[in-house]
């Protein structure tokens, strides 16, 4: 059959089930609709790029708001299945 989950891998990243949306990683300590404020206004960063609303972070990225490590991997329930390397 025809159904290759590796071909869709890069442009199809946003249904990627393994990472979590960028406004789940503020969860712990406001609202996800300010969360959204974060990074509407460009205050968050992943891997040092700023974020565009509905981006996906993935074990591993380095998120920071307004220039701050957010320790977000602890607060997103990821799945560790070892086959993200």
């Amino acid at each position: 059959s025809a159904h290759s989950s590796s071909s869709n891998e890069d442009e199809g990243f946003t249904n990627d089930k393994t990472g979590i949306r960028i406004n789940k990683c503020f969860k712990e300590f406001v609202s996800r609709r300010e969360s959204d404020r974060y990074v509407a206004d460009g205050r968050v960063q992943i891997n040092g790029v700023v974020a565009k609303p509905g981006a996906r972070v993935f074990p591993g990225d380095c998120v920071t708001l307004d220039g701050k490590p957010v320790s977000w991997e602890k607060l997103a329930i990821v799945r560790e299945d070892g086959d993200l390397e």
